[in-house]
């Protein structure tokens, strides 16, 4: 299978959802559009590919073959036409302090050169990949790597870590008046916290974990009622359910529907 994916092992497994790789010929389609989700995406491209990358504006940025993608408040577009051998490592939300040593708002709708970020480090770890012999050893080398690298001196702070789970669950508070009462901190200090922590502002990450919640359901069903939908997850109402799915995919919902893929956050689009 050209697409496999590995989850890690804690303590990893606390901080990254999966590891993945990629290798075959050239996509059938050649941009993919990346939903934000609040996650951080690092891709390495065996093939020495520079990667290109749109933002909604379509203004394009090329980097090395190794990228460091932030959390995102707005889809971006990859062209992928010369992509054949990738690996990549998918970041929760909220976890770029151990793992890359810095706050995720550093990262916020940033594409980064993971040379620029590492330096030789991120060369050798490339290396090391190129020379492996299989998709399983590339994965045990990531995890060996971010195991050794990561700084476990650097936790959460409970704060975040009680908002984070508030937001994922099904019916998560949107208000920040019930964050700090829980929390008993200042919403001015609750706001710069997660801010640091995440990339996003509390507000901003609970509408997106109500719009990725919209884009399982979409997934999920064969028969959509929209306006059902649209109140499931808490929209005002129709109208509304559109017009934030739009603005955070580039797409209506309908639209969405018709191209999607395998993966909800990478939607395959048409030359």
């Amino acid at each position: 299978m050209p697409f496999l994916t590995y989850s890690p092992r804690p303590p990893l497994s606390s901080f990254i959802s999966y590891f993945w790789s990629y290798t075959g010929k050239n996509p059938p389609r050649s941009r993919r559009l990346t939903l934000p989700d609040g996650s951080i995406d690092l891709v390495i491209d065996l093939y020495d590919r520079k990667t290109r990358i749109h933002n909604r504006y379509d203004t394009e940025a090329i980097l090395a073959s190794s990228v460091i993608s932030g959390p995102h408040t707005d889809y971006y577009i990859t062209d992928s036409s010369s992509e054949r051998s990738m690996i990549g490592v998918h970041i929760k939300p909220g976890c770029a302090g151990p793992l890359l040593k810095l706050p995720s708002i550093a990262l916020k709708d940033m594409h980064i050169s993971l040379d620029d970020l590492w330096g030789l480090a991120a060369i050798d770890l490339r290396d090391e990949l190129l020379y492996s012999n299989t998709v399983e050893d590339r994965f045990h080398i990531l995890e060996k790597y971010f195991l050794l690298r990561s700084d476990w001196s650097r936790p959460s702070h409970s704060a975040v870590q009680f908002a984070m789970a508030s937001f994922q669950q099904p019916q998560h508070p949107e208000s920040i008046t019930y964050m700090v009462e829980q929390l008993n901190m200042s919403a001015k200090r609750f706001i710069q916290i997660f801010k640091d922590e995440v990339g996003l502002t509390p507000k901003r990450f609970s509408r997106l974990m109500r719009f990725q919640k919209a884009v399982r359901l979409i997934r999920q069903s064969n028969d959509i009622d929209w306006a059902d939908l649209a109140m499931s997850c808490d929209y005002y109402d129709q109208s509304h359910f559109i017009k934030e799915f739009q603005s955070f995919s580039g797409l209506t919902p309908t639209e969405y529907r018709a191209i999607e893929s395998l993966h909800p956050n990478h939607i395959p689009l048409t030359n």
